[in-house]
């Protein structure tokens, strides 16, 4: 597969959210506004890629060859943790007093096991170095596409009269579910 082909069906086609069902947990908030679930993402995404970018020579270039392959995922867990608070260190650094970011940010320390999947599904797959950063890129691309068109419709909803049964999970569930079969409908593309 082309690397154009790569991203396309890393973003739209296979999502991670809908696919391997990572990075759901963040559907169940909703004070969330559109600018915070951008913000988010784009966090996520810069996680996602410095995550691989970092794991995947790690894996190939000392895991594989030392034969140690089984500590994968503790490992990874490790790197993505410390990679996670140097991104949250740095951002409290740099960030000008205008932008609301909290000082430890929890939906990015949630957004791990997301990180962890990608990666994984990374190390898995044969692929080179820049195959797998074109999926890590797609991946982040299709979380922050779902997560900023969930909160739209999530937001657009509360305009509305719903139903007391459907209220809550039941709509969020609903809502997603949806926009899965949406996605699954671009899988002619590639």
């Amino acid at each position: 597969m082309t690397i154009l082909g790569i991203l396309i069906s890393a973003t739209l086609i296979n999502n991670i959210v809908f696919t391997y069902f990572l990075g759901l947990w963040n559907t169940t908030y909703k004070e969330q506004s559109i600018q915070d679930v951008i913000i988010l993402s784009v966090k996520v995404l810069v996680m996602i890629v410095v995550s691989n970018m970092v794991i995947f020579p790690l894996n190939v270039l000392i895991l594989e060859p030392l034969n140690i392959s089984y500590m994968q995922t503790l490992i990874f867990m490790l790197v993505i943790l410390g990679l996670t608070l140097g991104l949250n260190t740095l951002l409290k650094r740099y960030q000008k007093k205008s932008t609301h970011m909290t000082p430890i940010d929890l939906t990015l320390l949630l957004s791990n096991s997301l990180i962890l999947g990608v990666v994984l599904i990374n190390v898995s797959t044969p692929q080179t170095f820049i195959e797998s950063m074109v999926f890590a890129l797609g991946s982040g691309l299709g979380f922050g596409l779902f997560i900023v068109a969930h909160t739209a419709i999530r937001i657009r909803l509360e305009a509305y009269q719903i139903p007391k049964a459907f209220k809550g999970l039941p709509i969020t569930l609903i809502t997603t579910g949806l926009m899965a079969l949406a996605f699954m409908g671009l899988s002619g593309i590639i």
